[in-house]
């Protein structure tokens, strides 16, 4: 019995160091972020798990850890702890500081400060592969039925960093439809097939350095031609699996609002200003950065203000948002999206 015991604590530290601590290590979650644990209406004080070594109890205090995120129990209910930080992996560990964001190899001592915190791009290149030159953006994403794993849109993805050719999905520098200058992206996606959970056709920008108590200021024109993609927008902490972060998507495919993508998914809605199509529309976002229900999130459409709250803005304590993802981020149909004069900052842009 206490060999069993034993293996099942080994089991359950084992899970929690590669689901909560681990960083991405180039594998993304697909699937959907955990609910807020059930225990069928019995108290968490009881509770006897699926699989035992998903519960552990450290100093009589009893913890469930759920995908990404770790719960505590607290008067009877599993209450989402907020205080879990990051940790370092692979030797390496990022904190945000007065100077910067500083990228710590934990074996070898030595620190640097890295990352930037304002960013902007008209798409105004050359060609195609010019996006990723001169500090511009890092990479795409094409996530589709014929690169419908991790293994494989990696695989694609280097591919076309080197100048291969797109598959299904797609983006393309165009020179007819544009808000201003003389090109946008466009991105395509075709709907996911049936085992697959979304589409993507993205461009991302790494390096980035927001941490809690900063301001992130966004602007971006987007024109919706065809379809309507579920999220356009993601501001991600990539040094943690699934990148979690906040993320703006569409709401019933009419309304943008606002997603913590991570743990429970708190969202911040709004349904009184729909998305219009067929036309040019600015999207601005105002974000405090916090891993408690004091952040500030903000949204304007073509000048309007549409939503104006405050709540869990970064996944953690220790949460540093390093990756920009724009376009067509996940969608559930066959969509068509263009992009332009995309701006973020830690200083206000308007």
């Amino acid at each position: 019995m206490e060999k069993t015991s034993t293996f099942k604590l080994l089991l359950f530290c084992t899970y929690f160091i590669c689901y909560l601590i681990l960083p991405g290590l180039g594998v993304e979650n697909l699937s959907a972020a955990p609910a807020r644990p059930v225990n069928g209406g019995e108290r968490c004080e009881t509770e006897v798990a699926e699989a035992d070594e998903d519960i552990l109890v450290v100093k009589n205090q009893r913890y469930k850890l759920m995908s990404s995120a770790i719960y505590k129990c607290r008067k009877g209910k599993w209450v989402f702890d907020k205080t879990m930080k990051r940790a370092p992996v692979k030797h390496i560990d990022v904190r945000k500081t007065s100077r910067g964001c500083e990228v710590h190899n934990t074996k070898t001592g030595q620190k640097k400060i890295d990352g930037v915190s304002n960013f902007a791009s008209g798409f105004e290149v050359p060609s195609f592969l010019g996006l990723f030159k001169n500090e511009g953006w890092s990479i795409v994403t094409v996530l589709s039925p014929k690169a419908d794993s991790v293994k494989k849109y990696m695989k694609l993805n280097r591919k076309i960093m080197s100048g291969g050719k797109f598959l299904d999905n797609r983006l393309d520098l165009e020179e007819k439809n544009i808000h201003s200058g003389k090109k946008s992206l466009r991105l395509f996606a075709v709907k996911p097939s049936f085992l697959m959970v979304t589409s993507k056709s993205l461009i991302e920008k790494k390096g980035l350095c927001f941490g809690k108590g900063d301001h992130i200021w966004f602007s971006g024109w987007y024109y919706f031609k065809k379809g309507m993609p579920s999220t356009i927008v993601d501001i991600e902490d990539r040094l943690l699996i699934s990148g979690p972060g906040i993320r703006l998507f569409i709401r019933n495919k009419k309304y943008a609002s606002m997603e913590l993508k991570f743990a429970h998914k708190p969202q911040f809605n709004q349904k009184k200003v729909e998305i219009p199509r067929q036309q040019w529309v600015h999207i601005r976002l105002h974000l405090v950065l916090s891993n408690h229900e004091d952040g500030v999130i903000e949204m304007w459409q073509d000048d309007k203000k549409i939503l104006s709250t405050t709540g869990q803005t970064l996944p953690m304590n220790g949460s540093v948002y390093n990756a920009l993802q724009i376009g067509i981020t996940a969608t559930s149909m066959k969509t068509e999206l263009l992009v332009d004069d995309v701006m973020i900052s830690d200083k206000p842009l308007w």
